[in-house]
Protein backbone atom coordinates (compact mmCIF):
# COMPACT_ATOMS: atom_id res chain seq x y z
CA UNK A 1 0.00 0.00 0.00
CA UNK A 2 1.19 3.41 -0.71
CA UNK A 3 1.19 6.59 1.66
CA UNK A 4 0.13 10.25 0.46
CA UNK A 5 -0.57 13.62 1.98
CA UNK A 6 -2.99 15.84 -0.03
CA UNK A 7 -1.17 19.34 -0.65
CA UNK A 8 -1.96 22.88 -2.55
CA UNK A 9 1.38 24.87 -2.36
CA UNK A 10 1.85 27.97 -4.30
CA UNK A 11 5.35 28.84 -6.23
CA UNK A 12 7.33 29.73 -3.17
CA UNK A 13 5.48 27.11 -0.73
CA UNK A 14 7.40 25.10 -2.94
CA UNK A 15 10.89 25.98 -2.96
CA UNK A 16 10.32 26.13 0.63
CA UNK A 17 9.55 22.97 0.59
CA UNK A 18 12.65 21.70 -1.65
CA UNK A 19 14.78 23.59 0.65
CA UNK A 20 13.65 21.74 3.34
CA UNK A 21 13.99 18.65 1.66
CA UNK A 22 17.67 19.42 0.44
CA UNK A 23 18.47 20.34 4.11
CA UNK A 24 17.99 16.64 4.96
CA UNK A 25 19.08 14.95 1.81
CA UNK A 26 20.72 14.99 -1.40
CA UNK A 27 18.45 14.47 -3.52
CA UNK A 28 17.74 14.32 -7.61
CA UNK A 29 14.44 16.16 -8.88
CA UNK A 30 13.41 14.61 -11.88
CA UNK A 31 9.91 15.58 -14.23
CA UNK A 32 7.16 13.45 -15.07
CA UNK A 33 7.91 13.88 -18.48
CA UNK A 34 10.50 15.78 -20.85
CA UNK A 35 11.46 15.75 -24.40
CA UNK A 36 14.73 13.81 -24.13
CA UNK A 37 15.55 11.62 -21.33
CA UNK A 38 18.41 13.89 -19.77
CA UNK A 39 15.86 16.89 -19.79
CA UNK A 40 14.14 14.77 -17.16
CA UNK A 41 16.98 15.57 -14.74
CA UNK A 42 15.90 19.16 -13.10
CA UNK A 43 17.28 21.21 -10.11
CA UNK A 44 14.51 23.12 -9.18
CA UNK A 45 10.63 22.93 -10.18
CA UNK A 46 9.15 24.59 -13.38
CA UNK A 47 6.87 27.22 -13.81
CA UNK A 48 3.22 25.97 -14.16
CA UNK A 49 2.94 24.89 -17.61
CA UNK A 50 1.64 22.04 -19.63
CA UNK A 51 4.12 19.40 -18.62
CA UNK A 52 5.29 20.98 -15.57
CA UNK A 53 2.32 19.44 -13.27
CA UNK A 54 4.43 15.81 -11.63
CA UNK A 55 7.99 15.51 -10.49
CA UNK A 56 9.98 13.05 -8.64
CA UNK A 57 12.43 13.67 -5.73
CA UNK A 58 14.89 10.92 -5.45
CA UNK A 59 16.94 10.42 -2.29
CA UNK A 60 19.90 9.73 -3.50
CA UNK A 61 20.97 7.63 0.28
CA UNK A 62 18.61 5.28 -1.82
CA UNK A 63 20.52 3.71 -4.80
CA UNK A 64 18.02 3.04 -8.05
CA UNK A 65 18.80 2.70 -11.23
CA UNK A 66 16.36 5.12 -13.45
CA UNK A 67 15.19 2.93 -16.69
CA UNK A 68 13.72 5.25 -19.71
CA UNK A 69 10.80 4.53 -21.79
CA UNK A 70 9.08 7.26 -24.52
CA UNK A 71 5.65 7.44 -24.96
CA UNK A 72 4.61 6.03 -27.88
CA UNK A 73 3.67 7.55 -31.38
CA UNK A 74 -0.28 6.62 -31.00
CA UNK A 75 -0.60 8.14 -27.47
CA UNK A 76 -4.01 9.94 -27.04
CA UNK A 77 -1.65 13.34 -25.80
CA UNK A 78 -0.42 14.24 -28.90
CA UNK A 79 1.88 17.06 -27.42
CA UNK A 80 3.57 14.65 -25.33
CA UNK A 81 4.67 11.60 -28.39
CA UNK A 82 7.67 10.54 -28.71
CA UNK A 83 8.77 12.66 -24.91
CA UNK A 84 10.71 10.23 -22.47
CA UNK A 85 10.04 9.31 -18.84
CA UNK A 86 11.09 6.84 -16.15
CA UNK A 87 9.40 3.55 -16.58
CA UNK A 88 10.36 2.15 -13.02
CA UNK A 89 9.30 4.57 -10.40
CA UNK A 90 6.87 2.48 -8.77
CA UNK A 91 9.35 0.57 -7.18
CA UNK A 92 12.22 3.32 -6.88
CA UNK A 93 12.97 5.25 -3.98
CA UNK A 94 10.91 7.70 -4.88
CA UNK A 95 8.60 10.12 -3.54
CA UNK A 96 6.14 12.07 -6.06
CA UNK A 97 5.27 15.50 -6.24
CA UNK A 98 2.13 16.07 -8.13
CA UNK A 99 1.33 19.86 -8.18
CA UNK A 100 -2.22 21.12 -7.29
CA UNK A 101 -3.92 23.17 -10.44
CA UNK A 102 -5.62 25.88 -8.72
CA UNK A 103 -7.89 26.20 -12.06
CA UNK A 104 -8.79 22.90 -12.36
CA UNK A 105 -11.90 21.52 -9.15
CA UNK A 106 -10.71 17.82 -9.50
CA UNK A 107 -6.66 18.30 -10.03
CA UNK A 108 -5.87 18.13 -6.50
CA UNK A 109 -1.63 18.48 -5.46
CA UNK A 110 -0.06 15.25 -3.43
CA UNK A 111 3.14 14.08 -1.99
CA UNK A 112 2.93 10.28 -2.78
CA UNK A 113 5.21 6.76 -2.61
CA UNK A 114 4.12 3.91 -3.61
CA UNK A 115 5.81 1.62 -1.53
CA UNK A 116 4.51 -1.41 -1.84
CA UNK A 117 1.01 -0.62 -3.90
CA UNK A 118 3.13 -1.49 -7.08
CA UNK A 119 6.25 -3.79 -6.04
CA UNK A 120 4.61 -7.38 -5.84
CA UNK A 121 8.66 -8.49 -5.87
CA UNK A 122 9.54 -6.23 -2.87
CA UNK A 123 11.35 -3.07 -3.25
CA UNK A 124 15.49 -3.05 -3.58
CA UNK A 125 16.16 -0.44 -0.79
CA UNK A 126 15.57 -0.03 3.06
CA UNK A 127 11.76 0.43 3.48
CA UNK A 128 11.94 1.33 6.49
CA UNK A 129 14.65 4.05 6.50
CA UNK A 130 12.84 5.74 3.35
CA UNK A 131 9.45 5.48 5.18
CA UNK A 132 11.21 7.59 8.03
CA UNK A 133 12.06 10.18 5.67
CA UNK A 134 9.06 10.02 3.49
CA UNK A 135 7.13 10.67 6.94
CA UNK A 136 9.56 13.25 8.12
CA UNK A 137 8.54 15.32 4.68
CA UNK A 138 4.67 14.60 5.38
CA UNK A 139 5.14 15.91 8.76
CA UNK A 140 7.29 19.34 7.64
CA UNK A 141 3.60 19.82 5.30
CA UNK A 142 1.17 19.17 8.22
CA UNK A 143 2.92 21.46 9.92
CA UNK A 144 2.79 24.13 8.34
CA UNK A 145 -0.34 23.41 6.41
CA UNK A 146 -3.95 24.41 7.35
CA UNK A 147 -7.22 22.26 6.26
CA UNK A 148 -10.06 24.50 5.03
CA UNK A 149 -12.47 21.11 6.11
CA UNK A 150 -11.85 18.37 8.37
CA UNK A 151 -9.58 15.74 6.23
CA UNK A 152 -9.34 17.92 3.28
CA UNK A 153 -6.79 19.09 1.30
CA UNK A 154 -3.58 20.85 3.65
CA UNK A 155 -2.82 24.56 2.50
CA UNK A 156 0.90 25.92 2.64
CA UNK A 157 0.82 29.09 4.04
CA UNK A 158 1.45 31.33 0.74
CA UNK A 159 -1.46 28.80 -0.93
CA UNK A 160 -3.99 29.63 1.96
CA UNK A 161 -3.12 33.21 1.92
CA UNK A 162 -4.44 32.89 -1.93
CA UNK A 163 -7.18 30.16 -2.00
CA UNK A 164 -8.05 28.45 1.48
CA UNK A 165 -10.43 31.29 2.78
CA UNK A 166 -12.32 31.25 -0.41
CA UNK A 167 -12.40 26.88 -0.19
CA UNK A 168 -13.90 27.26 3.65
CA UNK A 169 -18.01 28.07 1.87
Amino acid sequence: MGKQIQVAMLDDDEAEFLAFVREGARIQLLRGFAPTAEQLFVESIGARSEGEWQYYVWNKAFPWEPQFSFVSADAPVTERRGWAYVSNTSTAPLVEFSRHNFDSQGVQGRMYWAKFFAAPNGLGYDVDAFGRWYDSLAYWIRRRGRRASPGGLLYLPSAWKKHGSVAIK
